[in-house]
C-alpha cells in the first residue's frame, strides 16, 4: 500500500475507488483571518466585550499587555511522527492537483499567520513579539518574517492614505514613527541552527532566527522574536467627567478588610473558597457592600491586596458574590505586584507601602488616570496608606476574634459613611476625608472626656 493508501484509511482519504489523487478529500480551511471586529479570532482572548464604545475594543482589557507570543495554527510539517507531515509528503509526492491543494494549504496558512503576528504588532503596550510554528516549510517561516516586516510599513501607509481621503488632506508624508514599527531582534543566540536567507530575509537577518530539523536531533520548529524600535507612548488617561459628576475610584482591600486567610481550613468553619492554597471567609456584609459599590453609578469599583493575582481575582470575585468558582475582572484587581512597594523606611522588609502613583499610571486598570483627587482607598490599616494619608478611611481588620463573634458590623459602618461621601458628591475626596478625620478627632475627645468623668464620679463615690 502506497503513502498516500495508507493514511487515508485514517482520516484523510474517502473509502472509493479510483487513483489515490483522486480520492483525496478537500483539506479544511485554516483558521479564520483576525478581524477587527472581534467576530472571528485565535487564542483566549475574549471577544465579550465586542460591543464595547471603548476605542480599543474587544481588546481594551488587554491594552498593557507587553508582551505577546504567537504560535499559529501551522502544517505541522516538522513534526517528526505527525500525520500531516506524512500526509503532506504524500500529496507533493502525488504531483498534479494533489500537490497543489497542499501548496495553497501552505500559502493560505502563511497569510493567516502573518496576519496573528500583525494584529500582535497593534496592540498599544506591546514592545515584544515571539512567532514560532513546528513547520519546515520557508513559506510559514521566514516568509512569514519577512512578510510582517514588509506589510506593517505597508499597513500605516495605507492608513494615512485612508485617513487623506476621509479628510480631504494631503497625505503625511513624514517619516513613520519608530514607536510605531517593530524589527527582527536575535532570538536564543546559542542554537546553533539558524534560518535561512530567503523570501526577501537577507543574510543578517536569517542569523536572527531559529530552525531545526529531524536531523538535528529534534522536531522541526523555527522561531523568530520583534521587538519594538521605540517604546510607545503612554495611552492618554481615561476622563472620569467634570467635577461633582465623576466617578469616585473606591479601593477595597481584600486580605484583612473583605476577607480572611488561613493556611488551612478552620475546625468547624467551612471557608467561603479556598485560593492560593490558603482557606478564604468572607466577612459578614462583604458581598453586600461590594455589589452596591459596583451597582453605583457614581463609584468605579476596584480592589488591592498583598495576594497573589490568581489567588486574588477569585477572592475579588467571591466578594462581589459570583461563589467559588468566579473571579473578578482583570482591570479591577491590583495584586501585590501592581500595587505595593517596600517601605523604605521600615527595617522589615517585609513592610510595604500601597503605591497609588503605580496603580494610577496601569493602563487598562480601573483606576488609571483617577489620580488622588477622584481616589479613596478602604484599608485596615493607616500604615500602609501613610504617602497618601487623605485617601483612606480606615476600618476596623476582619480577623479570626471577628470570625468567631459572627456579629461584626464593621462594613454597615463604612457603607453609611460611603452614602454620605457619594450625597455630597464632593470634587475632591481629600477634603471630605480631611473632615471626618476631624470630626472622629471631635467624637473621640467628647467620649474620651465623657469617660474620664464617670470614673472620676465612681471613685469619689467609692
Amino acid at each position: 500500500m502506497g503513502e498516500l493508501e495508507r493514511l487515508g484509511g485514517t482520516r484523510r482519504c474517502a473509502p472509493a475507488s479510483g487513483p489515490p489523487a483522486a480520492r483525496v478529500l478537500p483539506r479544511s480551511q485554516p483558521p479564520p483571518a483576525l478581524g477587527t471586529s472581534g467576530e472571528e479570532r485565535t487564542g483566549p482572548i475574549s471577544t465579550s466585550h465586542a460591543t464595547s464604545p471603548h476605542p480599543l475594543a474587544p481588546f481594551h482589557r488587554y491594552e498593557d499587555v507587553t508582551t505577546l507570543l504567537c504560535d499559529p495554527s501551522c502544517s505541522g510539517s516538522g513534526i517528526v511522527t505527525s500525520p500531516d507531515r506524512l500526509y503532506d509528503a504524500a500529496l507533493i509526492g502525488a504531483g498534479g492537483a494533489a500537490a497543489d491543494d497542499s501548496a495553497k494549504r501552505v500559502a493560505a496558512l502563511a497569510k493567516f499567520q502573518a496576519m496573528v503576528v500583525l494584529k500582535a504588532f497593534s496592540f498599544p503596550a506591546a514592545t515584544r513579539v515571539s512567532y514560532s510554528t513546528c513547520s519546515l516549510h520557508e513559506e510559514e517561516n521566514e516568509g512569514v518574517v519577512a512578510s510582517v516586516l514588509k506589510w506593517q510599513v505597508d499597513r500605516i501607509t495605507r492608513k494615512r492614505e485612508r485617513d487623506a481621503a476621509e479628510s480631504g488632506e494631503p497625505v503625511d508624508a513624514s517619516p513613520i514613527d519608530e514607536s510605531e514599527l517593530f524589527e527582527l531582534v536575535e532570538c536564543l543566540p546559542a542554537w546553533p541552527h539558524r534560518g535561512r536567507p530567503t523570501h526577501g530575509l537577507d543574510e543578517a537577518q536569517a542569523k536572527m532566527v531559529v530552525r531545526t530539523a529531524a536531523e538535528h536531533g529534534t522536531n522541526g520548529f523555527f522561531v523568530a522574536v520583534f521587538e519594538r524600535k521605540k517604546p510607545p507612548p503612554p495611552p492618554p488617561p481615561r476622563p472620569l467627567g467634570p467635577p461633582g459628576t465623576a466617578r469616585v475610584v473606591v479601593l477595597l482591600e481584600l486580605s484583612g478588610l473583605l476577607v480572611l486567610r488561613a493556611r488551612r481550613p478552620l475546625k468547624g468553619k467551612p471557608p467561603s473558597l479556598v485560593a492560593g492554597g490558603e482557606a478564604l471567609y468572607t466577612r459578614p456584609g462583604a458581598v453586600a457592600l461590594c455589589q452596591w459599590l459596583a451597582a453605583h453609578p457614581r463609584v468605579t469599583l476596584g480592589f488591592m491586596t498583598s495576594m497573589r493575582p490568581d489567588a486574588a481575582a477569585r477572592a475579588a470575585g467571591a466578594a462581589l458574590g459570583g461563589g467559588d468558582a468566579a473571579a473578578a475582572a482583570p482591570e479591577a484587581v491590583y495584586a501585590r505586584d501592581a500595587s505595593a512597594k517596600r517601605d523604605r523606611a521600615s527595617a522589615s522588609t517585609l513592610d510595604t507601602l500601597r503605591d497609588l502613583e503605580r496603580v494610577w499610571a496601569r493602563a487598562g486598570g480601573v483606576a488609571h488616570g483617577a489620580g488622588p483627587e477622584r481616589t479613596l482607598a478602604i484599608d485596615s490599616s493607616a500604615k500602609k496608606m501613610k504617602e497618601h494619608p487623605d485617601n483612606v478611611l480606615v476600618v476596623p481588620p476582619f480577623g479570626l476574634d471577628e470570625l468567631n463573634a459572627g456579629d461584626d458590623d464593621g462594613l454597615d459602618a463604612l457603607r453609611f459613611r460611603l452614602e454620605q461621601l457619594l450625597a455630597e458628591a464632593p470634587d475632591d475626596v481629600r477634603e471630605w476625608v480631611r473632615r471626618e478625620k476631624a470630626l472622629a478627632t471631635l467624637d473621640g475627645g467628647a467620649a474620651g472626656a465623657a469617660a474620664a468623668g464617670a470614673a472620676g464620679a465612681a471613685a469619689a463615690a467609692a
